[in-house]
């Protein structure tokens, strides 16, 4: 699989999708073609525990899809998980859920806070 070095010129921010007031579940596009993310922050307002998963992917996957990244969020906690100013790249397109099962996509409710930044 051929790799792209994505990156950003100095003084370039960024992108940043947020989904604002919004509560969110899975099926998040953040990005529909190839991109670098930096990080992404989940706040939970589940009463249990969940996973979130990150896709290579240009659209949300079916239940099922494995995911290239995940972490878990506690019930009403925030987590997140960070690639520092590298990022890490995915080919075809960034997108999450948040999934009651790990590794494998089971989509959760609609009960998730989110921050992504990603260029």
């Amino acid at each position: 699989m051929a790799r792209r070095n994505l990156q950003f010129d100095p003084g370039e921010l960024p992108y940043t999708y947020n989904s604002g007031g919004a509560l969110v579940s899975g099926g998040v596009v953040v990005s529909d073609g190839p991109a670098r993310l930096y990080n992404l922050t989940v706040t939970s307002q589940d009463s249990a525990d969940q996973f979130i998963l990150i896709f290579d992917a240009p659209s949300v996957p079916a239940n099922g899809t494995a995911a290239v990244a995940a972490f878990k969020v506690a019930a009403g906690a925030t987590a997140s998980i960070d690639y520092g100013w590298r990022g890490k790249a995915f080919e075809y397109g960034i997108c999450w859920s948040n999934s009651t099962t790990l590794p494998d996509l089971t989509a959760g409710a609609a009960n998730c806070y989110a921050e992504a930044n990603w260029h």
